[in-house]
């Protein structure tokens, strides 16, 4: 237990690094309640944890407040008065007084440093406070003045859909707190699981003469109301529930465990997550990507932003338009997470970055940009399609016309960029006739460009650039060596990526005949290699299959433009020695992320039912945000992948510690289980069987193994032929 005089009530600054954090005062018995009508301070409070046993199901447990300050008896019932709580009632018909949920928690705080053996803590027996020694489970005797740390009770709502903040409507300002972090003053809230902050900003608004342009720092008041989402960026299609959209969309969510801490020791690792959306859709409160669960888990700081999309984000053109302006966003907010997520409990020297889809290509893309050297230290990518970025030339000469020609604009040079900056309506840039007259001439180009089918070129109209922020298009980098951010690398894709694209472009069964399989391959590739397909014996008939066709098409859709572009890109990195540690992965269960699936993508799927996007919820363990309720063995599955991929974060590795998993106690036990069997391998494994390939496989119903490179031999096929994205790539149109 640390304790500290309350006389004086502060600590010196916290340096993290060369960085000073700030001062952060301690709780006074002479300064002990927050201004009238105010939230808590957190600065008046010192740290506070919040004690919950997340099994990620939809049953809420016992949760409690721990205020590891040091007052004395008479005044711990005021500590817990200031922020709307009690002292926690004994419980004497339990063992340990407190309940095995409690017990859990506390033996975790001592495995994580928190408090040490022999920390003691206020609470209430009946009408007295008494003394609780957490580790021999028992009330002691306490001395006059004696000064110990404060266990409170937490009432607090769990956040769910729709009710992000339960108290969004005359929210009590006990359930609120503050944070100040240099120029700033944050109000959030706590909610059952962890402390949330909503849309903090921490870029300008980009209008008018800031429009396409890289993003710049936040200028405005920064004394925030932080407990409501703010504006998601314009976008093409309109966000679920009343998301205010608009272009000042540059905001980030945070949401902690802990707040306060005494040393750098004490910080947590952070995980910045990028949603994905073919870069023309997403937001940062996307329900699946709901950082709460994920870090009362994890026992990890989880940050989501936005970043700005369509036309908007990634337009850029000869010398006028800098392009990856979705990319600078991100890094700034990275710039902004360095600075300030210490106050918030995050650790500046241990980020990851992680993101599915266009939120994974994002991820590459700050992989290969030398201006995010250093923002990050983990990276994971979920079904990264490695779309090959699109040049400025083809920039210039293709895609900024046709978006300058749609809204009767200049299609060159700074007369266009002023014509375009003007637009009053930024939803044209996303939506409507001229968008569609654009987005159908860019297909055009890009498929001449990538090399692809116009269904594959359309399904990502805009790209980021491959020159300025960025060092170079990543396969590039990884094949020459030179890639700026060596960092370890987590990534993989869905046994079934293919299903959701193939079978809304193909929106019927149909006829199980050759016939109808080759007119289906012929919507993503030339009659050529639609003979090769043929002959390959990769993709045949199934006559027991009624849906045997699409099945087929999804399958080499999903070995094309996924699964073996991830195995063959990481090979080049690896032969080249870019990164220190690779780990991959197939999700075989998966849950819908979004309404509107095809019935393929079905809940709890298997095999090919496992969509692209449908394994979201179970890395950020979000199923019962939604308050979605799943077998056993599916919650069992979705803790497990919670639990993997927060330990990357926590130590660059997939594979929790078994003295973390004993620690944490109930609701771990499947994890524990599955580490003492199969853990994860690196992807490659020079020493083993001269020269191994590993791949993790996730599944609920058949269990986490370990195994070979999945279809080598497929991926092999289409590498030959020249098939995969990258290959396709004409890097001079």
């Amino acid at each position: 237990m640390k304790t500290f005089s309350s006389i004086g009530g502060v600590i010196g600054a916290l340096a993290i690094g060369s960085q000073v954090v700030g001062a952060i005062p301690f709780f006074s018995e002479r300064n002990n309640a927050p201004s009238d009508g105010a939230a808590p301070n957190q600065a008046q409070l010192g740290p506070v944890h919040i004690l919950y046993q997340n099994d990620l199901s939809t049953n809420a447990t016992t949760g409690a407040l721990l205020l590891p300050n040091s007052v004395g008896a008479d005044s711990a019932a005021q500590v817990c008065e200031q922020i709307g709580e009690k002292l926690f009632p004994l419980d004497t018909s339990l063992q340990g007084g407190i309940g095995s949920d409690l017990i859990d928690q506390f033996n975790y705080l001592r495995y994580a440093g928190t408090i040490g053996w022999y920390d003691t803590f206020w609470t209430s027996n009946g009408a007295n406070v008494a003394a609780y020694k957490a580790s021999r489970g028992s009330v002691r005797p306490y001395g006059q003045g004696e000064k110990l740390g404060v266990l409170c009770t937490h009432s607090a709502e769990p956040a769910t859909v729709p009710r992000a903040n339960p108290y969004a409507n005359g929210s009590p300002t006990d359930k609120l707190i503050t944070v100040q972090s240099g120029d700033y003053t944050v109000t959030g809230y706590r909610d059952r699981r962890s402390f949330r902050f909503l849309g903090i900003p921490f870029g300008d608004a980009p209008v008018g003469s800031k429009r396409f342009m890289h993003a710049t720092p936040y200028t405005g008041n920064k004394v925030l109301d932080a407990t409501n989402y703010r504006n998601a960026c314009v976008q093409s299609t309109t966000p679920l529930g009343p998301m205010p959209v608009g272009e000042d969309c540059l905001n980030l969510n945070i949401y902690t465990p802990t707040l306060g801490s005494y040393d750098r020791k004490s910080l947590k690792p952070v995980l910045v997550s990028i949603y994905g959306g073919a870069f023309v859709s997403g937001r940062n409160s996307l329900h699946s990507y709901d950082g709460g669960n994920l870090a009362s888990r994890s026992d990890i700081v989880v940050v989501t932003l936005n970043y700005r999309l369509g036309a908007l984000g990634f337009l850029a053109s000869g010398k006028d338009l800098p392009g990856n302006a979705g990319i600078s966003d991100q890094i700034l907010a990275l710039k902004w997470v360095r600075d300030h997520i210490a106050a918030f409990g995050g650790d500046p020297n241990r980020i990851t970055i992680g993101g599915e889809s266009a939120g994974a290509q994002s991820i590459s893309a700050l992989i290969a940009s030398s201006e995010a050297k250093g923002l990050f230290h983990g990276a994971f990518m979920l079904s990264n399609p490695w779309v090959p970025w699109v040049n400025r030339a083809a920039q210039s000469k293709y895609i900024t016309p046709a978006v300058a020609a749609s809204l009767n604009c200049p299609v060159s040079g700074q007369a266009m960029v002023e014509c375009l900056q003007k637009v009053s309506d930024p939803a044209q840039f996303v939506q409507g006739a001229a968008f569609t007259n654009a987005t159908n001439a860019i297909t055009v180009a890009l498929s001449k460009v990538g090399g692809s089918s116009l269904f594959g070129a359309s399904i990502e109209p805009f790209l980021p650039t491959p020159d300025g922020i960025l060092d170079g298009q990543f396969f590039y980098l990884a094949g020459n060596g030179t890639i700026p951010n060596n960092v370890p690398v987590l990534l993989g894709t869905t046994s079934g990526e293919g299903s959701l694209f193939v079978y809304q472009l193909l929106n019927q069964t149909l006829p199980n005949m050759q016939p109808a399989l080759d007119k289906a391959f012929s919507a993503l590739y030339s009659p050529d290699f639609v003979a090769k397909l043929d002959a390959s014996g990769y993709f045949k008939l199934d006559e027991r299959i009624g849906d045997s066709v699409r099945e087929q098409v999804a399958k080499a859709f999903t070995y094309n433009f996924f699964t073996c572009p991830t195995q063959r890109i990481m090979d080049l990195a690896q032969q080249k020695g870019q990164f220190p540690k690779v780990y991959l992965y197939e999700t075989q269960s998966g849950y819908p992320d979004t309404v509107g699936h095809p019935d393929k993508c079905a809940p709890e799927g298997t095999g090919l039912e496992v969509c692209h996007s449908d394994d979201i919820k179970s890395v950020w363990g979000s199923l019962n945000y939604e308050g979605i309720q799943v077998s056993q063995q599916y919650l069992d599955f979705v803790a497990y992948n919670a639990d993997a991929f927060s330990a990357f974060v926590r130590h660059a590795s997939p594979n929790p510690k078994q003295e973390y998993l004993r620690a944490r106690g109930r609701g771990y036990t499947y994890t524990q289980k599955v580490q003492n069997y199969n853990k994860w391998q690196a992807f490659y494994e020079p020493l083993l069987e001269s020269g191994k390939f590993n791949t993790q496989y996730l599944s609920a119903p058949n269990g986490i193994r370990n195994g070979a490179i999945p279809h080598r031999d497929v991926c092999d096929f289409f590498y030959q032929n020249g098939k995969l994205t990258y290959q396709t790539l004409n890097n001079a149109a």
